[in-house]
């Protein structure tokens, strides 16, 4: 299983940005903003991180703006 550490990584993984779209149920243009601003919103973390799950990988959780402690947190 391999850890994807860019939001670029991720959108190339699921089939590009309209396809992403559809997964999150937002629109393409989102898509193109998450990757200009290299973030990700955590709303959308449910949909992205089920879909990577499905192709037998994972998204590094700081792409969401989770930070380390809480990572931490969630893993106790």
């Amino acid at each position: 299983m391999k850890r994807l550490q860019t939001i670029r990584e991720v959108v190339d993984l699921l089939g590009g940005s309209c396809k992403v779209a559809r997964i999150t149920g937002r629109h393409s243009q989102a898509i193109s903003n998450w990757l200009a601003r290299d973030y990700i919103p955590a709303s959308a973390f449910d949909d992205i991180d089920k879909a990577v799950r499905r192709k037998r990988h994972t998204a590094d959780r700081a792409l969401f703006g989770f930070d380390a402690r809480r990572r931490r947190a969630d893993a106790a």
